[in-house]
Formats: structure tokens, sequence, C-alpha cells
């Protein structure tokens, strides 16, 4: 694995920070969990549903001292499906690693790594279950200069890699970004900021033609959004060029927007939108433009029961108008010239009963579906799942 000499860092942090930091935490969980999926495929005719049964053990790894920590959180998901079981049972997993350490003279860095296998879909455009491992890595050095002004330099890279050689010419990829942003603070607890980020996206393989550059000016705020709220803006604009495909050089505004606003100890509004530029592999289109919007309102009954609501919708934009047979709804030799255009909605209820302080049961309904002018993509899915967690 490409990652083994930075995780060979990380282990060496954790063995030394037994003596650097001053309080160390770890735990191990075991969850488990049973789904009803009524759309195992997410096919818009011939509907087949599952039961899927998972056993998620992890284990948690964090030390703190100061302003400073580092943590490691290790997750698998073992799942065994009740339908077609011998393709479709799978073993996912993820590891997460922080690295936070602030410094007395004004110096900060702050460096994450997120590596996971899995066989998750990997965007709205293409639903169909992958094995594949994606690793981002992403980095932020900051420094403040006196009481109001900082800057941070920022980078990141995002690796994608497909196991079956039918899909690695197609997907295969890393994505890389650097840039810098600037920070004035106006009030104790907020900030105006500037950001300019360039990014290289390149293709594994030569036959590949969709290699581009980018780059991206943000101003936006962060910190208190309003006496209640916090979180981080970003408003801005993408130019995109193509290294092989000029004509299909494109540019756009764009948006950023995470927050949480706590009304009261026991009610929470998580709130975040999103406007970008995402990778396509339909037809002759390179990219499709997606904005999206994600409600959850968290509410705690008591001091055991806590109910979240969550409802997320997106709406996926493509440049590149293609044949459409309206008989099918799918793109054809010949038909009516049609830009794509989907929407992706999606809706939540959970509940979570916590037993006792190392024991927590959980119960979830989750309905999603794909409405597009191209109908043959459209699917409607349902899931049902329970789960009981233990922390060790």
């Amino acid at each position: 694995m490409r990652n083994k000499s930075f995780y060979a860092v990380i282990l060496c942090l954790v063995i030394g920070s037994t003596t650097v930091f001053g309080e160390i935490k770890t735990n191990a969980s075991l969850e488990l969990k049973t789904v009803s999926e009524s759309n195992i495929y997410l096919g818009k005719t011939d509907e087949q549903s599952t039961t899927i049964t998972s056993f998620i053990p992890g284990l948690n790894f964090l030390a703190t001292g100061g302003q400073s920590k580092v943590g490691i959180d290790y997750a698998a998901e073992i799942l065994n499906y009740s339908l077609s079981a011998s393709t479709n049972n799978a073993t996912n997993q993820s590891i997460n690693v922080l690295l936070d350490f602030t410094f007395p003279v004004g110096l900060s860095l702050k460096l994450m790594d997120g590596y996971k296998d899995t066989s998750d879909a990997p965007s709205s455009e293409f639903v169909k279950r992958i094995k594949r491992t994606q690793n981002n890595l992403s980095g932020d050095i900051g420094y403040k200069f006196g009481r109001v002004w900082s800057a941070s330099v920022l980078f990141s890279q995002i690796n994608h890699a497909y196991s079956q050689d039918e899909y690695k010419a197609i997907f295969d990829r890393t994505e890389s970004e650097s840039g810098l942003v600037v920070y004035y603070g106006f009030s104790p607890k907020t900030s105006v900021l500037l950001e300019y980020d360039s990014g290289v996206i390149a293709y594994d393989k030569a036959s590949n033609l969709n290699d581009s550059t980018y780059s991206n000016v943000k101003l936006g705020l962060k910190g208190k959004l309003t006496p209640k709220t916090a979180g981080i803006l970003k408003i801005g604009s993408q130019s995109r060029k193509y290294d092989v495909q000029a004509e299909k050089d494109a540019s756009t505004s764009i948006l950023g927007l995470t927050s949480i606003t706590e009304f009261s100890k026991m009610t929470s509004l998580k709130l975040s939108a999103d406007r970008n530029f995402m990778e396509s592999t339909f037809s002759s289109n390179l990219n499709y433009l997606a904005t999206s919007i994600t409600v959850e309102l968290g509410q705690k009954i008591g001091k055991k029961v806590s109910v979240s609501v969550n409802s997320r919708y997106e709406m996926d934009d493509y440049d590149t108008a293609v044949l459409l047979d309206e008989a099918t709804g799918a793109a054809a030799v010949t038909g009516v010239l049609t830009k794509r255009s989907d929407t992706n909605t999606l809706s939540g209820l959970g509940v979570k009963y916590s037993i006792s302080e190392w024991l927590t049961a959980n119960l979830g309904y989750t309905t999603k579906g794909r409405s597009s002018n191209f109908n043959s993509f459209n699917y409607t899915d349902t899931l049902t799942n329970v789960s009981i967690k233990a922390i060790f």
C-alpha cells in the first residue's frame, strides 16, 4: 500500500505520545446491524430486496495535550447478504488519522488522512457497487500574525483505485490541490477569508483523455455565523481547463457551507450545502455540476433517547447534450438532443437509545431516489435498519 511510510510515521508518533501528551484514551467497539433494503441494485425495474447483516468492529485512539492531539480510528464492516451472497458479500475497511499541533509561536499544523477499502458506489451518477480503494490526504499549515490576521497553506491529494480491470481506465486517478487562505478576524469569534486554490486531476491510464487543471477563488466567513450558529461559508468561482479536450473547458460559481446551530442543549441543526463540478462518465460528458443541500435536526429526549431527522436534495446538471430515445428513456444513437438533468433525494429518521454508558441501540429508516429526464436512470429505494453497539 502506498501509505505504508505515512502510517509508520503515525505509529512512531503514537508510541511517543505516551510521554508528550497528558491524556490518552483508547477503546474498542463492536456493532451488530441488520438492514432490510428494497432495491439493492437501484434499478428502475425488477427491484430486488435483500437483508444485510453486518458486523462492525472498531478501534479508537486519542491523545491530547494542551491544544494538540493525535487520533486514529479504525473500523471494519463485514457484510452478509441474503441475496446472491457469493457475489454481494463484502468486507469494507477504513482508517482515519488526525495530527493536530498548535505551537506557542503562532504556528499550527494539521494533517488528516482517510483511507477506505470499500464496495460502496463511488458517486450519485454511478451507483453500482464496485470494489475500490480511496485515500484522502489533506493538510493545513497555519500562522497567526498578531491579533487579527492569519494565513494557512492548504494541500490535499485524493487517490482512487479500482479492483476490476474494466473500471481502472475509467476511474483510476489522482486529484491534487494546493492553496492559500488569508483570514481577518473582524470580531473575537468570526473571521472573513479570501482563498485561492489550484488543482490537477490526472488519470492513471494514458487512454483516458479527461485530465484537467482548475483554479478556485473563494470569499467567505469562518466561526460564529449567527449568535447560535458556528461554521464556515465559502462562495466563489471555478475555472476548469482540459489538457486534450479544450472544447470542454468550463467555469461556474461554487459554494461550500458547513454549520451547526445549537438552539439549546437538547436541540441542534446541522446544515451543509455544496456546489461544484464532479467527474462524469456519462456519454461524452466529462463533468456534471452538482448542487446539494443537507439538513439534519437532532433532538434529545431525556437522558437516554435522541432522535435525528435528515434530508438531502441534490441537482446534477450536464452540459453536453446527448441523443435521448424518448421511448426507453436512455441514451441512444438516434433520438432528441437533450442535456441530462437528475434530482437525487434522501430522507431519513433515526432513534438512538442509550442502554448504558457503553451500550446503545439504534433504529433507522431511510428512503432515497433519483429522478432524471433520462428516465432509465430513475430508481427508488428504502432501507430499514436496527443495530446494537458496545464500546469497551
